[in-house]
């Protein structure tokens, strides 16, 4: 199982980034988590979209999903060979019909391109990849998600803020995806919805996990000091997260 970052920023695209968008692939799946501001460009230089077999989407924050509406023109008039099942978070399809409406006559928008679902915190299975999400702490409803292959595993964090049941998924995965937007010298804003890189590297060392990747930086965070701060109360790898790096897990 492979993890492609296709965007690291929070909230804005930095130049030569974009948001959250994070590709899961084994040999026959390939699946997208989050498509945040600038996600679509990037993905299409690693697989061609009609490949992709389900988008989740952690909350329905723009810098999660706004791309879903380049990603429904390129489908609508390109070339493309069924609908894309997207799983988004409860009461988000009436969200984004209502989106919808200040965007196109065309209607329905969406599902002319996509099989949109409202997933829950059941495991979805696609092929050998399972996709569990779970809910986590933040301003709006948020999930994490856990994906395993065989005896691999992974754990998103989504936004969130410290919570038990971020703390419950992580025990003993291999790569923990932890967005760190407080991390670096990033401003403060409260009430607190994020992490601290501190947090990050705190939750990792606590769960035993491998490998810390860290994500989801604010604008004008130092990134190397978000590593210091992680690395303060983690001892395993810590990986600072960059648009196009692929992890192997």
């Amino acid at each position: 199982m492979n993890l492609t970052l296709l965007g690291t920023s929070g909230a804005y695209p930095l130049q030569g980034d974009a948001c959250s968008g994070y590709l899961i692939q084994s040999k026959h799946k390939n699946i997208l988590i989050d498509c945040g501001s600038g996600v679509f460009s990037y993905l299409q230089k690693i697989v061609d979209f009609n490949d992709l077999d389900a988008v989740f989407i952690s909350h329905m924050h723009p810098d999660h999903f706004i791309d879903l509406i380049a990603m429904r023109y390129a489908m609508r008039y390109g070339d493309f060979k069924d609908r894309l099942n997207v799983y988004v978070p409860n009461s988000a399809i009436n969200y984004l019909n209502q989106l919808s409406s200040s965007l196109s006559d065309t209607q329905p928008f969406f599902e002319r391109s996509f099989k949109l679902e409202e997933y829950d915190e059941r495991k979805y299975h696609f092929g050998d990849i399972t996709i569990q999400p779970f809910l986590v702490e933040h301003s709006v409803l948020s999930h994490g998600m856990k994906i395993t292959q065989k005896n691999k595993s992974l754990v998103y964090s989504s936004d969130t803020k410290v919570c038990d049941s971020l703390k419950n998924n992580l025990k003993n995965v291999d790569v923990f995806l932890s967005e760190n937007a407080l991390g670096g010298g990033a401003p403060i804003h409260q009430p607190i919805n994020h992490l601290f890189s501190s947090e990050a590297g705190e939750l990792a060392q606590s769960c035993n996990v491998k490998k810390l990747v860290l994500t989801h930086f604010w604008a004008t965070s130092d990134r190397e000091l978000c590593r210091k701060e992680a690395a303060d109360n983690y001892s395993g790898e810590i990986i600072i997260g960059e648009q196009g790096l692929t992890i192997s897990i």
